[in-house]
């Protein structure tokens, strides 16, 4: 058999019987980790499970195909179906199975239980190969038909009649108070470790993060509901709601879990300008229901709006692609650097000397968070002069990071390569093109071969 037409699969086991899905949705495979349960799901779904800094539903393989539970320990297999990623727990990972077609048989639909699509003998066994999307359509709230909807995201195609018999909602903790959020109104939940501050930002923005090569604008939820009680530093939780085109990431202290409410529990406050659009009346508790149009207010949408380097708003014939830059100052000249490129921004302080490499662009060496950063005299290479003593830009291209010394970072902006003219001085020029933003000149800078010649000083 030839290689090209090799089918590769993931064999696990669960309940005595080998299972198989295609290794081309499979993320990551890791030892099984504490679940956070929820209500209101079927049995075999676990609960949410933090796996690579995504929170996902974790199925039980065990009960959902062979009616006995895998139990403590085993393994986590990471799948991507057309619904949502989700956690599949299995007793344990045999290996890798290299598969001709031609020895795959298909197993008819027939509307069956078990989400299997096709069987294929592999060392002497049979094994069953898994159809991954099915799988996905398992992961829903109790009482809700099959194809309606994931665990966690968007409802579609609902009547508004029945989104008021019930309201599935997310329940989360900020500022020491509970709050309620609709599943209509949830993109996705996310564990985000602190996100980069910004320069200039006000007060409810905790800075930018990098979702999925995405730049996403973190809000304190807490601020925004004026509790004055921020979270922890070791608080991961991210919310994330869409205003407008415009993604929001909420940071709050902790996920409390999904719950159904009947649409009877909810008063919703119609007058007033406050952020909570109603209340739900649990049998043991009050809980005030956010919405992202009461929090993210249109004054807040305003203000937020240089800040918010994702935000889509020309309409689909106009979309023009966009660059996201932090604009910074270089004694008296403005640049931006690709966001891609920056991995955070730290306050100025003296560098240790360090003997000069021969190219003369490593000039020192500052420590940034425990770690011993080289620092690269982009200033002087851009004859930007002088007084850049106002902050660090620390910079990376995934293998290896530099700072920068710049007068200051002063915001994120969205250039669009209409409003960039190249300036032809070659792919080794620091500087790949000028645009005109709003009436001011900003030289976006290309780093690769600075970063290419800072890593051969090093190692040269």
């Amino acid at each position: 058999m030839t290689t090209d037409r090799i089918l590769q699969f993931l064999v696990v086991e669960v309940g005595g019987q080998s299972f198989a899905v295609p290794t081309t949705v499979v993320g990551t495979a890791v030892a099984a980790r504490p679940v956070t349960p929820l209500p209101f799901v079927p049995g075999f779904v676990e609960g949410l499970v933090n796996i690579n800094e995504r929170i996902v539903p974790q199925i039980d393989l065990g009960l959902l195909l062979a009616a006995e539970p895998v139990g403590p320990g085993g393994e986590l297999v990471l799948v991507e179906t057309s619904r949502s990623p989700c956690a599949l727990h299995v007793a344990h990972i045999v290996g890798k199975a290299d598969i001709d077609p031609a020895a795959l048989q298909p197993i008819p639909d027939d509307s069956g239980t078990l989400p299997v699509q096709g069987r294929f003998e592999w060392q002497q066994q049979s094994v069953l190969v898994l159809d991954v999307d099915r799988l996905g359509s398992l992961i829903s709230s109790n009482e809700l038909p099959a194809g309606e909807r994931g665990l966690l995201g968007r409802l579609q195609g609902i009547e508004s009649t029945q989104q008021e018999a019930t309201l599935d909602c997310i329940v989360v903790l900020a500022g020491r108070e509970k709050y309620a959020l609709a599943l209509t109104d949830v993109v996705e939940i996310l564990d985000l470790p602190p996100a980069t501050p910004v320069p200039g930002a006000p007060a409810p923005v905790e800075g930018l993060a990098m979702v999925r090569d995405e730049v996403l604008l973190v809000l304190f939820l807490s601020d925004l509901l004026h509790s004055g009680t921020r979270p922890e530093a070791s608080a991961r939780g991210v919310v994330v709601i869409q205003r407008e085109g415009c993604r929001y990431g909420l940071r709050i202290d902790a996920l409390e879990g999904l719950h159904r409410m009947a649409g009877e529990q909810l008063r919703r406050i119609d007058e007033g300008g406050g952020e909570v659009a109603g209340v739900l009346a649990a049998a043991d508790q009050l809980l005030a229901l956010l919405t992202p149009q009461r929090l993210i207010s249109e004054a807040r949408h305003r203000q937020f709006q240089p800040f918010v380097p994702q935000a889509r708003q020309v309409a689909a014939q106009e979309v023009d692609h966009m660059r996201a830059v932090l604009q910074v100052a270089l004694g008296n000249e403005v640049f931006g650097i690709a966001l891609g490129h920056v991995r955070r921004i730290t306050d100025y302080r003296t560098p240790e000397s360090v003997q000069a490499d021969d190219r003369g662009l490593v000039c020192g060496a500052v420590n940034v968070e425990g770690r011993v950063v080289p620092v690269v005299d982009l200033g002087g290479r851009l004859h930007a002069g002088t007084g850049n003593e106002g902050a660090w830009v620390i910079v990376g291209d995934g293998t290896s990071e530099w700072a920068i010394a710049v007068r200051e970072a002063t915001g994120i902006l969205e250039i669009p390569d209409s409003a960039l003219e190249g300036i032809g001085s070659g792919a080794d020029s620091l500087v790949q093109g000028v645009a005109n933003v709003a009436g001011q000149l900003i030289s976006l800078l290309n780093l690769s071969p600075l970063m290419t010649t800072a890593a051969g000083g090093r190692h040269g």
